[in-house]
């Protein structure tokens, strides 16, 4: 008989670290390692490539490239711009001997390996059959999108990545209660507030929270070592509001928010705001200017990375301290817009949601070799009428209402997963609250992920405009997984009222004694 947890919560039998014990299981995650090994051998072929070089030297979000190669540990401690496990990572990896490039693809690729991994396993563990789970996985692995995110040097698969990890090791948690899967939770839910500033810290303190309430640990050592990823976020956040009195680990926030509000705005109506005193004067220049834009400039701190107006490469230097003093007014300028111009703001929000739903391949992606490939299963599987492809950087020089995609150039596909996957998601976490005869660990896996999907969704377009379906792929793969549990869950609901309906079981259950019909 299985081993029964506290409060009557099952306990699965002891399996392999990774995979379930059922050959089929084994089988089924070679051959999809074999399908993604492959594919990648083709669309190199293709002419996809991962350019690394020009982005360390070009993306706003990396510090210097001179920096982390010759000041790395200094910098990253006084990195305000964004939260610092990405620069961190970039900066071992230049370290390394041999061509960075091909460095920065070994490691994508095997993120890609890990992620294929992932979501085969969390669909067998949310009960997902082993032919559909290899099916869908590879299906997934395998679309052009997700090669494009695979070459492209940002966080956003490593962050795709890492939200499927932390759903595999929330089930396995919640249903082994083994300290080694509740630490790999917590260290990968930590990674990700340390890696993208949407998932804040008071997230990880609620999910935490509520992983403690469900798999309470069985002795105080296990439970410091659940909470030392926490306590190592929290440090994070706390040196930020010593250092530069920020409440978030990125200070961009105010700036963010102000492209989507203060420059979608006429330049008449922001003058007019400036000049009854509802606006600063900073309200006039736009966001993401070069360091010199925002007289007075603060006295060196005789840190490069705070000091420097230009990078390497002559870019703006956007970590440069004085940003911390601008997001800020910039914020309170924003708030202050939205106050008084509700309806522009919405109008905004509007265009927000609707970048959102782009497929996440419109973006500045090198998508010239695949092209029609990407394009045709925009069309058929992502059920996008019309073809488009956003460019963000006009953002910063024209209101976004002169060229936002219509209701033709949504991916209407992505719309339906989504929307489905929500709602199964609100649907676990009350029956998590009603019912004791359920699949706790299944459940509250489904409401995390669903539910922390939603609250990405909500924050980043209310501050984003332009980079929205980018933000959208690093949450695809865990709603794509949701989409298929539910729909083996419909299925099954249905397979079942459909044996209970035919001639054969209505004469089975008029035989049955007394007390067994139900």
């Amino acid at each position: 008989m299985a081993a029964t947890a506290r409060r009557g919560t099952p306990v699965s039998p002891p399996s392999s670290f990774i995979l379930r014990s059922g050959p089929a299981d084994r089988r089924a995650i070679l051959v999809l390692l074999g399908v993604f090994a492959v594919s990648r051998v083709c669309y190199a072929i293709a002419g996809v490539r991962f350019y690394a070089t020009e982005s360390l030297k070009t993306f706003m979000q990396f510090i210097d490239v001179r920096l982390l190669q010759d000041d790395l540990s200094s910098s990253v401690w006084n990195f305000h711009a964004q939260p610092p496990l990405f620069n961190l990572f970039a900066g071992m990896v230049v370290h390394l001997p041999g061509s960075e490039g091909a460095w920065f693809q070994i490691m994508y690729l095997a993120m890609g390996a890990v992620l294929t991994l992932s979501m085969f396993v969390l669909m067998r563990e949310l009960g997902v059959s082993v032919g559909l789970a290899f099916v869908a996985t590879a299906l997934f692995v395998v679309l052009p999108v997700t090669v494009l995110y695979e070459n492209f040097l940002s966080y956003t698969y490593p962050v795709a990545v890492l939200l499927l990890a932390s759903g595999v090791f929330l089930v396995r948690y919640l249903r082994s209660r083994r300290a080694l899967y509740g630490v790999l939770l917590f260290a990968t839910l930590a990674a990700l507030v340390l890696t993208r500033s949407t998932y804040h810290l008071a997230w990880l303190v609620a999910v935490a929270a509520g992983v403690l309430l469900l798999a309470r640990p069985r002795c105080r050592r296990v439970l410091v070592l659940l909470l030392i990823p926490v306590a190592v976020a929290a440090f994070w956040y706390g040196k930020n509001w010593v250092q530069f009195g920020t409440t978030t680990s990125s200070s961009w926030v105010g700036m963010n928010l102000a492209k989507a509000t203060l420059q979608q705005a006429s330049r008449r109506d922001v003058e007019e705001l400036v000049r009854r005193g509802d606006l600063s004067p900073q309200a006039l220049i736009p966001p993401f200017s070069p360091p010199e834009a925002y007289p007075p400039l603060p006295r060196p701190a005789g840190v490069p990375v705070l000091d420097e107006l230009r990078k390497t490469g002559r870019e703006a230097n956007y970590n440069h301290k004085v940003y911390v003093r601008v997001s800020h007014q910039y914020f309170e300028d924003s708030i202050q817009f939205i106050r008084t111009q509700p309806a522009d703001y919405a109008r905004v929000l509007a265009n927000s949601v609707r970048f959102f739903w782009l497929p996440g391949s419109d973006y500045t992606l090198d998508r010239a070799p695949i092209d029609g490939l990407d394009r045709f299963l925009n069309r058929f599987l992502f059920l996008q009428p019309h073809g488009y492809f956003s460019n963000e950087q006009r953002g910063f020089a024209a209101p976004v209402s002169a060229y936002a995609p219509g209701l033709g150039q949504m991916a209407w596909g992505a719309v339906l997963v989504y929307v489905a996957a929500w709602l199964f998601a609100v649907y676990a976490a009350w029956a998590i609250l009603r019912s004791r005869n359920i699949d706790r660990p299944r459940a509250a896996t489904i409401a995390f992920l669903g539910l922390t999907v939603l609250y990405v969704t909500v924050l980043s377009n209310a501050v984003e405009l332009g980079e929205n379906n980018r933000f959208r792929f690093e949450t695809d793969a865990v709603m794509w997984v949701l989409f298929v549990v539910l729909l083996t869950r419909l299925v099954g609901i249905a397979a079942a009222r459909w044996r209970r309906g035919t001639p054969d079981s209505r004469a089975t259950a008029e035989r049955a004694p007394v007390g067994v019909r139900k």
